[in-house]
């Protein structure tokens, strides 16, 4: 069965044999008891590695390969607003008269947090408040846990040139939370108590305004240099961005129209990159080809046999020569023109079909990856050695730390080591084949990561089988994206210079350290295991057993947390601390220490009232996005999805919801987590509309990486509905479907705008204006589509809105107030000619599960209406 490489962190503590042995085969549940663990069974487990602070830390989970390996990514937030530029279109116009938000709304925000210090920004947990009762913990299954974007704060988080101080005991960082004794020169870590002696206090901590008492986000950037956070995205702040390449790698074999299509995207992506920026160009069929980007006279290439990985020998010539393979793009740009302008389309007399002709991506890979490793030291010393990248050389010397492979192709590899054969008379999800395949780029994959080097995969062309599970360990173990487009257009262009311009962190890791009593039991991320030695010796700053090394930090990176708080029973507070580290492209070396208090109660109602429904939804659609029956039994997850439902609401139904004869009422607290479950129940990720494996696998690729804001629209869908110059947000229901509206469906990886028949051209050009806003420098790059009215584009848009027309009057009133200016009998007028299907609205399935829908239900805050004024 088709199976990707994870990483998934499960309690070593909970499941142990008698004799104090941690149990091998022990299955962690991903929700309630009855939320069918057989359905979400996470494999075999191994000993993690050694713990330095003595704490139990997670279970790696073995793959098929026998390896521990990982996948992961991240949550979006609600969407940033945007206004568009000047356009007249009067709100008159519009066929629902729609609520205006309060004043002051801002979209991001969840059951009333303010998340204007960076810490709630980037750190998104299921509650607030922690419960005592243990049996509460363990019948209600809910997800406790939080959702963390590293370095998605929209805000300046603090920063220091001091050195952090740690606990002896824990190994925490110190924090506003912790006791200071400054007469004894002693503070009191908050999370395990300990008492530690401190030498002096650090000079941050003078003044009222001291970021270590007034913040719980702070960063500690080495080597004496301080810079701004907000501006360590973007490209022109860093003034070594030679030292990470992009190697563009182009399948040769394409037809004439994608190559058409690739090379305008090529030439218009290569003029638009700053100079700075160090490329080299490789093409790939039956043969491997490293073009020469210094010789402007003519278009040379060293080409190397691709039916077996490279030698010594085939790589010297390269490496030795004076041909230079790897140039700034303001020194080979004309050269790099040429090169693109003499690529040929295939010759296909005999019609063979793309999946089939023969691509040696595993030798051209192997390639590419020496270059990067070899070719700044072979210069250097003349000679090519095992172990090039050990020692930093002077900035001025062509040593590169990293960098960036991006390979463009329209199949799987088809020849040469790696190499698979997609025939429709086989299933190529099976057999030793697909195996030996997986194994290979796995190999390749991690020898990328050790040099730091990401792996990007964009698969193009119409009815191309692209083999999405042979190149899934590819991007999964160095941190890249994969990519599925219709062709190499305009898109292609867009995702060429973006992923040019994203930059490469390296020696990123991550760790976690929580309150006694309160273990870890699951990650899940773009992340690995961390080797630790047990002749290590124990230090402040060491990592703990629940450290993971994090594959290509971006701004767009996001890890999720599970934890069990059942050990909270004797304790007023709980603390969490994240701690992020990387090393920014010019060497300099940033810790970002995030410290959060739990209140824990005994009360049911005030942890109820604390519940991020936003937050919950997510970490529970990521734990199904890494299970094994995701691509294998999608019904079975869709199954879980609704008695993991059930059984937390259950457990929460307050006395005075439940009348005799009539179903219990859902406390309207769980309502949000429920629509969101509801979205991802008959969403792109397991719902029976979206049914190709290579789509949904690569979807699911995108969906664990993504942080907080891009996750949570790619469950729960968000509309921007056109009034001209201004935009109201709508929840994603069938009825926003108006003749005379256009609107913009934003869903994470895919954009679409919707254009009514009646529609005017502001309002279309605004949406377009606005998808461009939205879409400019988003990494993955979605997929933007438009669907007119009538057209048979309107499937994308209508089968990712929820049929709300399908509920009563008062029903449909309560998600859209102002519906109640409508006659009823102009409403059905409105809804009679939308699309018919059987699939049940959110109320409706909620009353299949057995529950009443609560009351109102449009105030939750996935659904705050906002006119955006100009």
């Amino acid at each position: 069965s088709t199976r990707r490489s994870q990483l998934r962190h499960t309690s070593a503590q909970q499941g142990r044999e008698k004799g104090g042995r941690k149990s091998i085969g022990w299955r962690p549940r991903i929700a309630a008891d009855r939320f069918a663990s057989e359905h979400m069974a996470m494999g075999a487990s191994v000993q993690p590695s050694v713990d330095m602070d003595d704490r139990p830390g997670p279970t790696f989970v073995q793959a098929d390969n026998g390896r521990n390996t990982a996948v992961g990514y991240t949550i979006p937030e609600q969407p940033r607003t945007f206004t568009s530029s000047n356009a007249s279109l009067s709100p008159s116009n519009q066929s629902i008269p729609l609520p205006k938000s309060p004043q002051g709304f801002s979209p991001v925000v969840a059951f009333g947090d303010e998340v204007d210090e960076p810490c709630e920004q980037m750190m998104m947990l299921s509650a607030k408040s922690l419960p005592k009762s243990k049996t509460l913990v363990r019948d209600s299954g809910f997800p406790f846990g939080c959702v963390l974007s590293p370095l998605a704060a929209r805000t300046p988080v603090p920063s220091t040139t001091d050195e952090p101080e740690f606990c002896a005991s824990c190994g925490a960082a110190l924090n506003l939370y912790a006791n200071l004794d400054f007469d004894r020169n002693v503070w009191t870590c908050p999370i395990c108590s300990k008492v530690n002696q401190i030498d002096a206090w650090p000079n941050s901590f003078l003044g009222e305004e001291s970021p270590y008492l007034t913040c719980n986000a702070l960063d500690f950037e080495g080597f004496g240099t301080s810079s701004d956070t907000n501006e360590l995205m973007q490209l022109e702040s860093y003034s070594d961005m030679t030292m990470f390449p992009t190697l563009f790698l182009i399948d040769a074999y394409l037809d004439e129209e994608d190559l058409e299509e690739l090379k305008e995207s090529l030439l218009s992506a290569f003029r638009a990159l700053p100079g700075c920026c160090q490329v080299g160009i490789i093409t790939f069929g039956s043969s491997v080809s490293v073009y020469d980007l210094n010789d402007a006279s003519q278009v040379v290439a060293d080409v190397l046999p691709g039916r077996e990985s490279p030698t010594f020998s085939d790589l010297k010539p390269i490496l030795m020569s004076s041909r230079v393979p790897i140039l700034p793009v303001d020194q080979a740009r004309e050269v790099a023109e040429s090169i693109i302008l003499s690529l040929r389309p295939f010759k296909n007399p005999q019609n063979v079909p793309a999946r089939l002709r023969p691509r040696c991506l595993g030798s051209a890979l192997e390639v590419a990856i020496s270059l990067i490793k070899n070719y700044g030291k072979a210069h250097e010393t003349g000679e090519l050695g095992s172990d090039m990248l050990d020692q930093r050389v002077g900035s001025n010397q062509r040593e590169f730390l990293g960098g960036r492979v991006l390979v463009m192709t329209s199949g799987p590899c088809t020849l040469g080591p790696g190499s698979v054969v997609l025939d429709d008379d086989v299933d190529h999800n099976q057999g030793s084949v697909q195996r030996s395949s997986i194994k290979y780029f796995t190999r390749v994959a991690e020898e990328a990561r050790s040099r730091g080097v990401v792996i990007d995969v964009l698969c193009g062309g119409l009815g191309v089988a692209p083999g999405v599970s042979y190149m899934l360990p590819l991007v999964q173990e160095t941190g890249g994206a994969l990519l599925l487009h219709e062709g190499f257009g305009k898109l292609a262009c867009s995702t060429i210079k973006t992923a040019s311009c994203q930059p490469v962190f390296t020696n990123a890791s991550f760790d976690v350290r929580l309150s006694p009593g309160i273990r870890v039991t699951q990650l899940i991320g773009p992340i690995t295991e961390v080797g630790v030695s047990k002749s290590q010796k124990p230090a402040r700053n060491a990592l703990s057993g629940n450290a993971v090394q994090v594959l290509g930090l971006s701004n767009s990176t996001g890890i999720v947390v599970c934890f069990d708080p059942s050990g909270c029973k004797n304790v007023e507070y709980a603390y969490m601390q994240c701690m992020t580290r990387w090393t920014q492209p010019g060497g300099n070396n940033v810790t970002r220490i995030l410290t959060k208090r739990m209140p824990c109660t005994d009360s049911k109602d005030q942890f109820l009232e604390g519940i991020c429904g936003q937050a919950a939804a997510l970490i529970l659609a990521k734990k199904v996005a890494v299970s094994e029956d995701m691509f294998t039994d999608v019904e079975a997850v869709r199954e879980g999805v609704e008695k993991c439902v059930g059984s937390i609401a259950r457990v929460f139904v307050r006395k005075a919801d439940t009348e005799r004869g009539k179903l219990p009422r859902l406390p309207e607290e769980l309502s949000t987590m429920a629509e969101g479950l509801y979205n991802l129940h008959r969403g792109a990720l397991v719902g029976p509309a979206f049914g190709h494996t290579d789509e949904r696998m690569a979807l699911a690729s995108q969906f664990i990486a993504t942080n907080y804001e891009l996750s949570q629209m790619m469950v729960v869908p968000v509309v921007y509905q056109s009034w001209g110059s201004k935009f109201e947000i709508l929840p994603p229901v069938d009825m926003v479907m108006q003749t005379s509206c256009s609107f913009l469906l934003d869903c994470g990886a895919h954009v679409y705008i919707w254009i009514g028949q009646n529609s005017s051209k502001a309002a279309k050009e605004e949406c377009r204006k606005l998808a461009n806003k939205l879409c400019g420098g988003r990494w993955p790059t979605p997929v933007v589509k438009e669907a007119r009215e009538g057209s048979s584009a309107q499937r994308y848009v209508t089968a990712r809105l929820w049929p709300m027309r399908r509920e009563s009057w008062g029903e449909q009133v309560h998600r859209i107030p102002n519906l109640a200016d409508l006659d009823p009998e102009e409403c059905y007028k409105m809804v009679e000619p939308y699309f018919r299907t059987e699939e049940p609205s959110f109320y409706e399935w909620l009353r299949e599960l057995g529950f009443r829908p609560p009351d109102p239900v449009y105030a939750a805050p996935y659904y705050h209406y906002q006119a955006l004024a100009p």
